[in-house]
């Protein structure tokens, strides 16, 4: 084979090497350039269908509280928020106690003490802000119902307030900043309002433990035996319970929607780096 032929063949090699390489890099360019069009063309609509996505169970769940809370504010004015069963030596003993400490008394006996004895003070020479055995005296019903109330009627307002939002929302489109922060501010309230409630209605379910602890000395008494109920009072924490899971819930959905909208516009900054095949570091 003559030198002519060999360089040649290592011409066509090179020429055949070079072209390959210019190819693969085209073909990354390509690909890269499909990806920042991809970005830029769809992201954005899945965003914004995902906003639309959040909304509408925001917006139901606002009316569900607004229901809860107002069968709350029924139960404490019309369900008895204690049933109590005492026994003597002269026999049982059954009241119901309302709100405000209002008296309904089922079943009495001939003997002196009465199951309301339970929500005195131990002892005669107690001050005024001694508890009884049981914890409870007749003002923590009246200041119980008056603090949970007024709490009600401002998780309802701030409730409706909320869902009206929303409503007009859907017509004016504000700002996504806007929104997810009036979001967050009625997840707050939320949370907050149900600690409160829950911190008013505790200490009546605390009763139990206070009458096993005290009953030794509730005995001395006259009572042979006792059973309490606290029927309002737990309902009131059964729903504080939920209004502060799903306000919780609410705080999560908003910080996963910022999330998932920085991680786009952190994506979309990373692809649009090329332009149609061309880095802005190499123009």
């Amino acid at each position: 084979m003559s030198i002519d032929e060999e360089e040649e063949i290592e011409d066509d090699f090179f020429r055949k090497l070079k072209k390959k390489q210019e190819k693969s890099k085209q073909e990354i360019l390509d690909e890269t350039f499909k990806k920042a069009e991809l970005s830029r063309n769809i992201k954005p609509e899945k965003n914004i269908e995902k906003r639309k996505s959040i909304k509408k169970p925001i917006k139901l769940s606002s009316f569900f509280l607004i229901i809860l809370a107002i069968f709350a504010v029924i139960c404490i004015n019309y369900v008895p928020w204690m049933y109590i069963y005492a026994n003597t030596t002269y026999g049982p003993s059954e009241v119901i106690i309302e709100n405000n400490f209002n008296i309904i008394i089922i079943q009495k006996n001939d003997s002196v003490v009465s199951p309301l004895e339970l929500f005195s003070f131990p002892c005669n020479n107690c001050s005024y802000n001694t508890s009884s055995y049981i914890g409870l005296t007749s003002d923590d019903f009246t200041e119980s119902y008056n603090v949970v109330l007024m709490i009600l009627y401002i998780f309802i307002g701030l409730s409706v307030i909320f869902s009206i939002f929303i409503i007009i929302d859907r017509f004016k489109n504000y700002s996504f900043k806007l929104v997810n922060f009036f979001h967050s501010v009625y997840a707050v309230g939320i949370i907050i309002c149900s600690i409160i409630i829950f911190l008013s209605t505790i200490k009546f379910i605390s009763i139990y433990f206070l009458l096993y602890y005290n009953f030794s000395y509730i005995k001395e008494l006259g009572f042979t035996d006792v059973r309490i109920v606290s029927i309002v009072p737990l309902i009131l924490l059964l729903l504080s319970v939920v209004f502060i899971k799903i306000g919780t819930t609410l705080i999560k959905g908003n910080y996963k929607e910022i999330i998932e909208v920085i991680s786009a516009k952190e994506s979309e900054s990373e692809y649009s780096t090329y332009r149609y095949g061309v880095s802005r570091d190499d123009e």
